[in-house]
């Protein structure tokens, strides 16, 4: 155990650092100590829930599930851990993909279930069973999935790789450092919001504003008389900052538990409407219709996919992102793609969106955007509407 130094404490730590307890756990255990000294961690600290990414076998490759698949056969999780989206869901897998293609991928969740790792496949684990308390440790990878909860359910993660993640499910430890500290948590400068703001489409465009312009914790004060947020408000808020600018977290007062905490900084950055109108107009080109519209990035949750099920959708018109269509990119409520890096259907080079963080990644793609709002992306696979 001398490998290990003082990291092991415990009779939980030792048993795996003794190797009683596999080879899965133990090789665990080796990453977790060897991060924990890169970044300093005086020690491991327990955590109660995973949330792992690395789940795309184009990602990982035949090395990578080697790797998940040799883990597999003694390794089991300790904790609740839930999987991320993949590029497309192996059990629906969009036109053009290859046999080995789906052979595999469907290997890769396979290893993970083996695991015991409940393989929801969704960016929105919190709101699909895997919801942490107030200052509970946890290890998340997804970005989005690491902001809201540092900042919207107050729990405490920092953003963990994959493998660090599948690592923290095994052992049930992660590194004590960076946001599982309350002193790295504090806020370093205040965004006041000269706008009201409705809906993910403009609470995203909030978030890449400040993202582009800071990397540190932001304290939001949003302009009076603002109603207030939305979950999915604040997903996209968190799902844009993290992607603009890489903060994992925020405070905002009435929705970050622990916003009353620390000191309210005494550096300031204001954002107007013109601030979001050049977020906006640097992501989306209005032209000719879309082909395809884009909702729920990150994943919606149950109810908000049941709604959207009983609207009158053009199911061509919203194959992704709706549960109103079979679709097989699958992002939203049937889970297991994500859209945003999704494979998408032969000729389509347009796309209409409310998510800020899609956005980015398609246009990085060499899709044309139009960033409209849910209601806007709605009608226009609202058969109602037809002729």
């Amino acid at each position: 155990m001398t490998v290990f130094g003082d990291y092991i404490q415990g009779d939980a730590l030792e048993s795996i650092a003794r190797g009683e307890q596999g080879d899965a756990a133990y090789h665990s255990l080796e990453l977790l100590v060897g991060l924990a000294r890169a970044f300093h961690a005086p020690h491991l600290i327990p955590v109660s829930s995973v949330q792992i990414s690395g789940v795309s076998f184009w990602n990982l490759g035949l090395e990578g599930l080697e790797y998940l698949e040799t883990l597999a056969i003694d390794g089991r999780v300790r904790v609740p851990a839930t999987l991320n989206p993949a590029a497309f869901n192996p059990k629906a897998p969009p036109a053009g993909v290859s046999h080995s293609d789906v052979e595999n991928q469907a290997r890769v969740v396979a290893a993970y279930g083996a695991m015991g790792v409940d393989t929801t496949l969704t960016c929105a684990p919190y709101l699909w069973g895997n919801l942490p308390r107030f200052h509970s440790h946890i290890a998340w990878s997804e970005s989005s999935a690491v902001v809201f909860a540092n900042s919207v359910i107050g729990a405490m993660t920092n953003r963990e790789g994959g493998p660090a993640a599948l690592a923290a499910a095994l052992t049930g430890y992660a590194p004590y450092y960076g946001l599982h500290l309350m002193e790295n948590r504090a806020p370093h400068i205040v965004v006041h919001v000269h706008t009201a703001l409705s809906g993910a489409l403009e609470f995203g465009l909030l978030g890449a504003a400040i993202g582009q312009r800071t990397r540190e914790i932001p304290f939001i004060i949003l302009a009076g008389g603002q109603s207030e947020p939305l979950t999915e408000d604040l997903q996209a808020l968190g799902a844009a900052l993290i992607t603009f600018g890489g903060a994992p977290m925020f405070h905002m007062e009435s929705i970050t538990p622990e916003s009353l905490h620390f000191p309210v900084p005494t550096r300031t950055l204001e954002v107007t409407a013109g601030d979001l109108a050049a977020v906006h107009e640097s992501l989306s080109s209005p032209g000719e219709k879309p082909q395809l519209v884009l909702l729920g990035c990150p994943h919606y949750g149950p109810s908000k996919m049941a709604a959207l099920s009983r609207l009158p959708l053009d199911i061509e018109g919203l194959s992704i992102g709706t549960a109103a269509s079979c679709n097989t990119l699958s992002c939203g409520g049937l889970r297991g793609g994500c859209a945003a890096v999704a494979p998408l259907p032969s000729g389509v080079n347009r796309i209409a969106t409310n998510s800020v963080k899609a956005a980015f990644y398609l246009k990085n793609r060499g899709v044309s955007i139009e960033l409209l709002s849910e209601a806007q992306c709605l009608a226009l696979g609202n058969r109602s509407e037809e002729p």
